[in-house]
């Protein structure tokens, strides 16, 4: 993408893609956000000013203003501006849904959801997300039925096994859930998910298994970025 921006700095979709690989590289690289987000803000607006215009761009500044700034208004303001675009972004939809679904409306949450799918059928990343709509609305089953479907899209995504995993230990299936933390561990998932483990042995009863990764995530804490959470 840096190689693309170089060779035509007027390409706006580009500087678009730039920003949202800075920012998957916070959400699922373990790459500490005050490294990553200025490069997807900079890439971002850099794309804006190509073409105001540019439905990915917004969509990168929303994800930017939502995981970010945690500015929910100004999040949801890119997301409408994506999908009323002349040229809309499909995921837009699911994007906005996400952040309907962390401020507790449910049901625009699933209402968008939806709307993404009816775009993009078989895009795991979005049948992923539906399920995550389902399971902050408690609707576990269900969403577990949804996340089978999303194995069936893509097996490769380790999104789907972490939030099958942590279905399981809500619904007091340890053995699943950390077999489910396993797999999601071994297509590259985030150290969440090493720490989504560990939860998960404590609260199971294997309080050493427990304390050797949360010593291993401390060690690891004083020489590199670990999440806080």
């Amino acid at each position: 993408l840096r190689e693309a921006v170089t060779l035509d700095p007027g390409y706006g979709r580009a500087h678009a893609k730039l920003a949202d690989a800075y920012i998957l590289l916070a959400m699922t690289s373990d790459v500490a956000p005050k490294e990553a987000f200025p490069h997807a803000r900079k890439a971002g607006e850099h794309a804006l000013a190509i073409d105001p215009g540019l439905a990915e761009a917004r969509v990168s500044m929303g994800l930017i203003k939502f995981w970010f700034d945690w500015d929910w208004s100004g999040a949801e303001g890119e997301f409408r501006r994506a999908i009323a675009a002349e040229q809309p972004d499909p995921a837009a939809h699911a994007f906005y849904g996400h952040l309907l679904s962390n401020l507790g409306d449910h049901t625009g949450a699933l209402q968008e959801m939806r709307r993404a799918l009816d775009y993009e059928p078989h895009s795991a990343l979005a049948n992923a997300l539906f399920a995550q709509c389902l399971y902050y609305e408690g609707r576990y089953d269900e969403s577990l039925a949804h996340l089978q479907k999303t194995l069936d899209l893509d097996p490769a995504l380790w999104l789907t096994y972490n939030m099958m995993g942590r279905i399981y230990g809500l619904q007091g299936k340890p053995r699943e859930a950390l077999m489910a933390f396993k797999r999601a561990t071994e297509l590259g998932g985030s150290l969440v998910v090493h720490a989504s483990t560990a939860y998960t042995l404590a609260a199971s009863g294997n309080r050493r298994e427990a304390r050797a990764i949360l010593e291993e995530l401390r060690a690891r804490a004083a020489h590199t970025y670990v999440p806080p959470s």
